[in-house]
């Protein structure tokens, strides 16, 4: 179990540009000791026997935790980072994010973070890869700023928890139907140039690119495709070659869509809740001592009132 000298260290390097007391950074330190220790006493009783939290669990578990913060409308400056975020209890996008990316590195979960600009301004959302308690691999979208509870008095709820691209762009134009604000996906054929051409558009994650035609758009952003591709490359962990050509480019893209278009595929929401019912069971049990029956009513409880949250709040935002 690493202590908390070892979170103070990383919270300094990774929070570096930010003016914190040590008395803070230490107190947010703790946070961090306290939730992993936690997650390493929490386990799952199936058939009479226990065992511990899959990958997939031990995601949601932290998911829930960093994304029941409030959500900061007032977008204070310390609600972009790790420290203000936790001292506060309130995030934007960027501070959920950056909590998420902090775990899911003590986690060994690859993350992508994903900063998209759109008529909203910069977002920030991201991907994880992660296997389900079945061992199936997945590659999906997370936004726990649209997750987050509105004030103190509403719930998280779990409609941008471990989506698709198409699930998270459908909500986006339900918001704006002119909107560009996308979730990228990375599909193209090979030979129709305005496909192409919409493939360079969609391998922005850090920025969207323009071009009036193919070459103009790879001349124009040529060395920042090049850096997107290795960067991504280290997500999809991908046999791309050199990227010396625009054939190149659109070859490594080619290859990363078909790995993509496997893994890209929503959690089904009943499985979802199913397994975070069981986490619920796991803390209750595990960490507040409670027995079974009780930890049972209780999980129910307030998954049930997450759920009726999710449902409603999908009617309103999600639903054309």
């Amino acid at each position: 179990m690493k202590d908390i000298n070892y979170f103070i260290e990383k919270l300094i390097l990774t929070d570096s540009e930010k003016k914190y007391t040590t008395d803070e950074i230490q107190y947010v330190a703790k946070y961090f000791c306290d939730l992993f220790d936690k997650l390493s006493r929490m386990y799952i009783v199936e058939n009479n026997n226990k065992r511990e939290l899959s990958e997939i669990e031990k995601f949601l578990f932290m998911y829930i935790n960093v994304t029941s913060k409030v959500k900061d409308y007032d977008d204070i400056s310390t609600s972009h980072d790790i420290i203000g975020s936790i001292l506060t209890g309130k995030a934007v996008c960027q501070g959920y994010t950056s909590i998420m990316q902090f775990i899911c590195d003590e986690l060994s979960i690859p993350f992508l973070y994903k900063t998209t600009e759109g008529p909203f301004g910069a977002h920030g959302n991201f991907q994880v890869i992660l296997k389900d308690i079945s061992g199936v691999e997945h590659c999906l979208h997370c936004d726990s700023f649209l997750d987050a509870p509105e004030n103190e008095n509403d719930t998280i709820t779990f409609n941008a928890t471990l989506i698709s691209a198409n699930d998270m762009n459908n909500y986006h134009n339900h918001q704006d139907p002119s909107s560009e604000f996308l979730f990228w996906e990375l599909a193209v054929t090979d030979t129709d140039l305005e496909d192409k051409k919409a493939a360079l558009e969609s391998l922005s994650i850090i920025e969207q690119f323009r071009g009036d035609d193919l070459e103009d758009a790879i001349n124009n952003h040529y060395e920042s495709l090049k850096e997107q591709i290795v960067h991504l490359n280290k997500f999809f962990k991908c046999e791309i070659g050199t990227l010396e050509t625009r054939q190149d480019i659109l070859k490594a893209y080619q290859i990363m869509k078909n790995y993509y278009s496997k893994a890209n595929i929503s959690i089904e929401r009943e499985k979802l809740y199913n397994i975070i019912r069981q986490i619920y069971i796991s803390y209750n049990i595990s960490i507040l001592n409670m027995n079974s029956d009780e930890a049972i009513k209780n999980a129910e409880e307030t998954i049930n009132e997450q759920i009726e949250n999710t449902q409603r709040k999908h009617r309103e935002k999600w639903v054309k």
